[in-house]
Parts: C-alpha cells; structure tokens; sequence
C-alpha cells in the first residue's frame, strides 16, 4: 500500500481546489514582484535624468496619465508604485502563507489520525513486536510532517517554475 492510498479519503474535491487556490496565489504574488523589479528599471532612468526620461516610455505615460508638472514628480509616482507593489507582495504572501499553514495543518492531522486507527486496528501480535511510543511519534509527527512539507514544496516548485517561464518568455519577447 502506497502513502497515497492512506492520504486519499484525506484529499477530496475541495482540498484539491484549495490547492489550486494556493497554487496561482503564489503565481500573483510572484507577478507583483514582477511587476516591482519591472519598475526599478523606469525609476532610475528618470532618477538620473528626469528631463530627458519623461519623453519615451513608461515615464512618459505615467507623465501624462497623472498629469504631472514637473518631471522629478515622476519619480515619487514610480518610486510609491514600487513601493505599493512590493507591499502587496507581502500582504498576499502572509496572507496565502496563513491559509496554506491552516490546509496543511487539518491534512497533516486527518492523516495522522488515519495511520493512528490503522495502527490500532492492527493484530495483536504486531503490537508486541513493535515498540508502541515510537510508532506513534513515527505517526503523528515524523510521517504526517514529512507529507505536508513534500505538498507544500510541491506547490513551491509548480508555482516558481511557472513564474520563471514567464520570465524567460518575457525576456525572449523583450529581447
């Protein structure tokens, strides 16, 4: 029997979605980091040269979408943009932290407490040759553990893979 027949009636339809949730919070939290590193580059354009900036590219839309006087306003706009960006990163990552903590946790305990009846419900001699303290702690700690931080790496490594593909894809385009 394979660890992921015990962890199936743990995993229903909801939990799956629930992963997911968690999967392409963690892709948004990386497109506003994205979107963070991607405004550093405008920022010190116009930190260097506010005047000459603010006629070509992004400057230049900032410039004139709030309707800016002066061109070394442009740079507290794109300096609070980064600003704003970098904190929405971190209020969602704490925020998608709290609600993978809570999944993991009520995953972790429904499989331990499945590996806990099916310890109990072993024959009798089985419990004689095993040392029971150490089955248990095995049980409810070292296995259940193990389990959820093997999900939440997974979720980790589908989540950062996609992110740097679009990355890649963005420097290919950009290129």
């Amino acid at each position: 029997m394979s660890i992921f027949t015990f962890s199936q009636p743990c995993l229903n339809q909801r939990h799956f979605l629930k992963l997911l949730f968690l999967f392409f919070g963690s892709i948004l939290t990386g497109f506003f980091e994205l979107f963070g590193l991607m405004m550093l580059w405008p920022f010190i354009q116009v930190s260097l040269d506010p005047d000459r900036a603010i006629f070509s590219g992004f400057p230049k839309l900032i410039f004139e979408f709030f309707n800016l006087n002066q061109a070394s306003q442009v740079v507290t706009v794109i300096g609070l943009l980064i600003a704003l960006a970098f904190s929405a990163k971190t209020v969602i990552m704490i925020l998608f932290s709290y609600i993978e903590f809570q999944f993991l946790s009520k995953w972790r305990n429904k499989l331990a407490q499945t590996f806990i009846s099916l310890y109990i419900n072993m024959s009798f001699e089985r419990h004689l040759t095993y040392q029971p303290e150490k089955i248990l702690n095995t049980l409810t700690s070292t296995v259940a553990g193990a389990i959820s931080g093997f999900v939440s790496q997974i979720i980790y490594f589908l989540s950062y893979s996609v992110i740097g593909i679009i990355l890649l894809a963005c420097l290919v385009i950009l290129w």
